[in-house]
């Protein structure tokens, strides 16, 4: 019976036992029926949080985003910098990708929907609010992509949304390459990006105060086509660490400031309504720093006070020891004139605060600079801005790995240098140049256009003058791409002529006062304007001020032949034979030139092409006046001309002195040089300046035509071309044998008469189109170098314009002007049978190498003729 009662005792604890466990697994099966829709997108996952302005959470390769219900339809701009790249030259580490698309986020039942700004907002400056929610809903933003809401947060402030497709995929609005990097070979070779879905996955999540980034490994397949027809290369393997970034934009828009374009300022295009029933126009707004007094009765007072933000950049701790003090005086040269408009310490330069909590250069409100392991050789920089009103949010400048500013200082300022003749040059010599060019790019990063214009304003004579090179420097503005003092001969420098640039100079200060200065009083943008316009009106009486916008297309607007990168004075002429006679100087003593750890002989072979191309640059410097016009940047109540033709005499005696330089480069050719040292490519470097010269002549027959059909007192293409008939034919004329270069120079002559004619076309190629590029036929016959940055510039203003849908303008974009109904074929062709005229005449009288020649001169030309 006890034996019953045991068992029986047994069962019942068993039963018991049972029963909690089945009651344990009923709560905890109940629990994970409890669990809520926001819990069970992390439920037993690993999970990476980031918290700021949203929060955002990394599961596997997703990205949720947490994201505020009090940011819908708040005004953001969404991005990329490059955090790490397979390939340098797609694109430089800690770079922008262009300016960021606006874009704003609204709700439409269970799906959160990502608009973008693509055409940008109407501003409204009629005064009338009445008009804004027609101007609103007429530009409501696009929806670029939906993501469905999968949860609210626990307080229900937030929506738990998958926004991995935002951030992971690619478009033309989001790509991370920037417009312009070294693949992209000055802007001639265009590079196609094509997204492999395959090859991209998370890396990681972030968050910041006024921004979130998601950190993704992005692939690419990369096509380089050249001048967008050869194919170069082809699904080259690149990968990309990308930061994608949402960035607030700021709540309370800052007024912009409406642009001027007689003022040398980056501007944004946007359109504007100016009155109700009015029709609707297009605007520039000038891209600044919101730059507040934090005391503003003092500031008005005329004291000077602090920035209630000021512009803070941050310098890469690695950039070399010896460059930094430098690289830190280029940025801070502009407070000089911040203080002259009432700003202390308008602008900070620190250190990397590596050590201080929660300091990470991937959030994109930094201001940086960066040394960048990129395929350039100058510093760079990029800015983001508002898109609404041009400020200026954050910026950051490249210091490239190849930057070499010792070896341009060098080539420069050889003959009046002595301390550059060794092949290694400590910094302290070339330091001054390192300021300038970092000043250059800070001058970008504050909203302020090059200025090619402004070194043509001082008298080339006073560049070798101590005084007056101490008091202004070799260029009014730092924003012109001063290089070193070339002008000055052996003893300048002793004597005390500055080799530099000596940092901002006058036309800098008036550029911060018009741009930074507030105008008391006003609350509009067309309210500061009078006052703006009478700042321009009292800068005009100042004749070193100048400013030219330069702008570059395949389609060449009218270009001064003043704005240009890399010159220095008023005189074209004069300022070439200074340059001409110190390259002549270093040729000469070039065998005085130390050149340590060079027996391949590479380094003092490279360098002697560099001054031989040097002196090409500068004859094409020279040319470019022929045909030149000086473009004036007015308004119509100024009594200012818009425009002048380079005076008639001026040019003429442009193009006599080029053609008596051509016998002259006899110099170059150092056979005994050559024998020693390198045998040389090609022809040689004498015979490619008489190319250049006669190249660039011929070439200017379109513009003569311009400034002829636009004066009455202008150089004209008949005049040109019986300049050149007389001087090349003069020993045909007068009867005489005729040496090798009087023959190398009438067969270049020829060649490019046909080549420029129609006559080596078919019979039904009637008409020859003018060449509107400065190249001929052969390259040969020309030489044309395009200034990197302004092509870096013209591809980014392209890349906006697609983006804005905006056209260019007058004023802004350049002068456009055309010869109606122009053909230049037939002046070449009249002047081809006048030769063939001349050459039969002289024929018989002829004998030995000179008959030869003509002989086969007439034969080249009735082939030509007799073309069907």
């Amino acid at each position: 019976m006890r034996r019953i009662i045991y068992i029986l005792l047994l069962l019942s604890l068993a039963a018991g036992v049972n029963d909690s466990f089945a009651a344990g697994r009923k709560k905890k099966d109940k629990r994970k029926k409890e669990l809520t829709a926001y819990e069970k997108v992390f439920d037993g996952k690993k999970v990476q949080t980031a918290r700021g302005l949203m929060t955002l959470h990394k599961i596997d390769d997703k990205v949720y985003v947490e994201f505020p219900l009090a940011l819908l339809g708040k005004e953001m701009l969404f991005t990329s910098t490059i955090e790490g790249i397979s390939d340098s030259g797609e694109s430089a580490v800690g770079e922008f990708s262009g300016q960021g698309v606006p874009v704003r986020f609204t709700r439409a039942d269970s799906v959160l929907q990502a608009r973008l700004v693509v055409l940008g907002d109407l501003l409204n400056l009629s005064g009338d609010a009445s008009v804004d929610p027609a101007i609103a809903r007429s530009g409501m933003p696009g929806v670029y992509g939906n993501y469905k809401i999968e949860a609210f947060t626990p307080d229900g402030a937030a929506m738990l949304v998958d926004m991995s497709s935002l951030f992971m995929t690619h478009s033309i609005y989001t790509t991370p390459f920037a417009d312009y990097a070294g693949n992209s070979f000055y802007g001639f070779v265009m590079r196609n990006h094509k997204f492999q879905e395959e090859r991209t996955s998370l890396h990681s999540v972030k968050a910041y105060a006024n921004n979130v980034v998601a950190t993704c490994d992005l692939g690419y397949d990369v096509d380089h086509i050249f001048f967008g027809m050869f194919l170069m290369a082809k699904d080259m393997k690149v990968s990309v660490l990308a930061n994608r970034i949402l960035m607030l934009l700021p709540e309370q828009p800052m007024m912009p400031r409406l642009a001027d374009y007689r003022v040398g300022t980056e501007v944004l295009r946007a359109s504007a309504l100016n009155a109700s029933m009015e029709e609707v126009k297009p605007i520039h707004l000038a891209y600044r720093w919101r730059l507040e007094p934090s005391d503003p009765v003092a500031y008005h007072r005329g004291e000077l006070v602090r920035p209630l933000k000021p512009i803070v950049f941050y310098m890469d701790t690695l950039i070399p020891e010896a460059y930094r003090p430098h690289v830190a005086a280029g940025v801070l040269e502009w407070n000089k004139a911040f203080e002259a408009i009432g700003f202390r310490d308008a602008i900070q330069v620190k250190d990397y605060p590596r050590d201080e909590p929660g300091f990470d250069l991937a959030d994109v409100s930094h201001s940086t600079i960066l040394f960048s392991p990129v395929k350039m050789y100058e510093v760079k920089s990029q800015m983001y801005s508002d898109p609404r009103t041009g400020e200026i949010l954050s910026a950051s400048i490249f210091i490239p790995v190849g930057y070499d500013p010792g070896f341009s200082y060098k080539a420069y300022t050889l003959a009046a240098d002595p301390r550059v003749r060794e092949q290694y040059l400590p910094v302290e010599i070339y330091g001054e140049q390192i300021r300038n060019d970092v000043a250059r790019e800070m001058g970008k990063c504050l909203g302020f256009a090059e200025n090619q214009l402004a070194s043509s304003a001082y008298p080339v004579d006073s560049l070798r003058s101590p005084s007056f090179t101490r008091e202004y420097g070799l260029s009014p503005s730092i924003m012109d791409r001063v290089p070193a003092n070339y002008i000055a001969r052996p003893g300048d420098m002793e004597r005390g002529v500055a080799l530099v640039q000596h940092g901002i100079g006058g036309y800098d200060y008036f550029l911060v006062k018009w741009l930074y200065r507030p105008v008391p009083g006003a609350v509009t943008p067309r309210e500061e304007t009078a006052v703006l316009d009478r700042w321009v009106a009292e800068s005009r009486s100042n004749p070193y001020f100048r400013f030219g916008r330069f702008v570059w297309g395949m389609h060449r607007p009218v270009n001064d032949p003043r704005m240009q990168a890399f010159d220095l004075g008023d005189d074209p002429v004069k300022a070439f034979r200074y340059r001409l006679d110190n390259i002549k100087y270093i040729m000469e003593n070039y065998g005085s030139l130390t050149w340590e750890d060079d027996k391949e002989m590479t380094a003092r072979v490279n360098f002697r092409n560099v001054l031989t191309n040097a002196v090409s640059a500068e004859l094409n410097r020279m040319l470019s006046h022929v045909g030149g016009v000086y473009i004036n940047e007015v308004h119509a109540d100024e009594d200012i001309p818009a425009y002048t033709v380079v005076p008639r005499e001026q040019q003429r005696a442009i193009v006599r002195y080029a053609l008596e330089l051509a016998k002259s480069f006899d110099w170059m050719d150092d056979v005994a040089y050559m024998e020693r040292y390198n045998i040389g490519m090609g022809n040689l470097p004498g015979e490619e300046m008489y190319l250049t010269i006669l190249g660039g002549l011929l070439g200017k027959v379109g513009d003569l035509r311009l400034c002829a059909a636009k004066s009455d007192d202008a150089y004209t293409p008949d005049e040109l071309m019986d300049d050149l008939y007389t001087y090349i034919w003069d020993g045909t004329i007068g009867k005489r044998a005729l040496d090798e270069d009087e023959r190398f120079m009438q067969r270049a002559f020829v060649a490019g008469i046909m080549a420029t004619s129609a006559v080596a076309e078919s019979a039904s190629a009637f008409e020859k189109p003018e060449r509107r590029m400065p190249f001929i036929a052969d390259t040969k016959l020309v030489s044309w170098s395009p200034d990197t940055r302004s092509l870096h510039r013209e591809e980014q203003r392209l890349a906006a314009a697609r983006l804005s849908g905006t056209a260019p303008y007058s004023g802004f974009d350049g002068h456009y002007a055309v010869v109606k109904g122009y053909n230049a074929a037939p002046e070449f062709y009249s002047m081809l049978l006048r030769v063939r005229d001349l050459l039969k005449q002289n024929l018989a009288s002829s004998s030995g190498d000179t008959r030869e020649h003509y002989e086969y001169l007439l034969y080249r030309i009735g082939k030509a003729l007799s073309k069907k």
